[in-house]
């Protein structure tokens, strides 16, 4: 009788554990939080990228740039002024065509680079200049620009 037992084939059903149905249901709901979270990641830093392009256009007449976030707002960074006199300081225009805006004075930072917050935007077409006038700036250039940025 036990030779017949062994030789048959053991028709044993595995049972799963209780726990595996609740953790395989658990463990695809995390699964799914992950990927969830994946996108939404990748969507705000898309966003954010759109949100902070900057644009850095060269000058010439010193080292530097004018560095213009999407919005329009610049910032002028340059080193290598000279100091100027006392009665002068610098002065920096957004130029469109002909038509220049006071954007700034400014006085040079010794041993490093100046940061010029413009006051006035930099749109698509003009440029940034600086020119030394009076303290106390000129409503408009009284020479033409030391430093003239790339156009926008």
């Amino acid at each position: 009788v036990m030779d017949t037992v062994h030789a048959e084939r053991m028709k044993v059903v595995p049972l799963r554990p209780r726990w595996a149905y609740p953790a395989a249901a658990a463990a695809a709901v995390a699964a799914c939080v992950a990927i969830a979270l994946g996108v939404w990641n990748v969507s705000l830093h898309s966003q954010l990228s759109g949100s902070q392009r900057l644009q850095a256009l060269p000058l010439t007449g010193a080292t530097g740039s004018v560095v213009v976030a999407r919005g329009g707002q610049a910032e002028l960074v340059v080193s290598g002024l000279a100091r100027l006199a006392t009665g002068r300081t610098y002065e920096a225009w957004i130029i469109h065509g002909q038509t220049a805006l006071p954007a700034g004075l400014f006085s040079p930072t010794s041993g490093g680079a100046t940061v010029v917050r413009l006051r006035e935007p930099v749109r698509a077409g003009t440029r940034v200049g600086v020119t030394v006038e009076p303290t106390g700036g000129s409503p408009h250039p009284t020479r033409r620009p030391l430093l003239l940025s790339a156009r926008a």
